[in-house]
């Protein structure tokens, strides 16, 4: 092979590359005209919007609303029952946990999220609660005292 027929090649070469390049330089400016003129998106993008319509559409049936205030409750009242019914309020709780988790999966994000950690403070206050019944209740002072 002489130096003539590497040239031509090489020539053949750079020619193809350009060609390819410029192809390319023109798919990259439709992509920029297309998305600037609202054309085609990424499938991040995409989903993206999809799930955004999916929450402005529960929040417009207020599907999740109604579960995030009855969570919101329910997480309320096993928070508040610590004090008055004692051990029996970390059902209540759990109750208020699954309640806040179907509020969130329906679109009410805020309120089942504070449903679930109104619970999930309840329930340590009530074991809180049940080491410090048994605490005081097997001290041998406290025995006495009551036994008169």
């Amino acid at each position: 092979m002489d130096d003539r027929e590497r040239r031509e090649r090489l020539e053949a070469e750079r020619e193809r590359i350009d060609r390819e390049r410029a192809e390319v330089d023109r798919e990259l400016s439709r992509e920029r005209e297309a998305t600037e003129h609202g054309g085609p998106r990424r499938a991040g993008d995409l989903r993206r919007e999809r799930e955004e319509r999916s929450r402005a559409g529960e929040e417009r049936r207020g599907g999740g609303t109604g579960w995030g205030i009855a969570a919101l409750i329910v997480g309320l009242l096993s928070l508040l029952s610590v004090f008055v019914i004692g051990p029996l309020n970390i059902l209540v709780a759990i109750v208020g946990i699954v309640l806040g988790v179907l509020a969130r999966r329906r679109g009410s994000r805020g309120l089942g999220l504070a449903a679930i950690v109104l619970s999930i403070l309840a329930i340590l206050l009530g074991i809180l609660a049940i080491v410090g019944l048994v605490a005081i209740f097997t001290n041998p002072e406290v025995q006495r005292q009551l036994q008169g």
